[in-house]
């Protein structure tokens, strides 16, 4: 490493995925977009619509989740007053809700490791 010299343009931006998994990565940014989705609407189909995907990939990427997760992500209602949808199950829920507080305090360490190594102050 040359002591003194800098770059002149620093990288201004960084990309990072974050998946979860115990044999195969199946949980990520698609199925955790679609739980919350599913969350907010109760429905996989309008879920996978929003986000422009076709409904049997989300369907799928949900089953791969939970196969290697070992429990349901979420549950199917038919029927009733409320019609067809979908909710989170108890675990579906609290998986989300565990990814999405990971995510962001990993985003929040990587931004401090982003700017100690690359701020335009930073010399190489």
């Amino acid at each position: 490493m040359k002591e003194g010299f800098t770059i002149e343009t620093s990288p201004a931006h960084y990309l990072t995925r974050y998946q979860i998994y115990n044999r195969e990565p199946h949980f990520g940014k698609g199925p955790a977009t679609l739980l919350e989705l599913i969350r907010q609407g109760h429905s996989l189909r309008s879920a996978c619509q929003e986000i422009g995907m076709a409904y049997s990939k989300g369907w799928r990427l949900l089953k791969l989740a939970e196969e290697d997760l070992g429990f349901p992500l979420i549950e199917a209602r038919k029927g009733g007053a409320h019609r067809e949808g979908s909710t989170l199950t108890p675990q579906g829920e609290e998986l989300l809700n565990r990814y999405l507080a990971f995510q962001k305090e990993a985003n929040q360490l990587l931004d401090q490791l982003f700017q100690k190594h690359f701020s335009s102050s930073n010399s190489i």
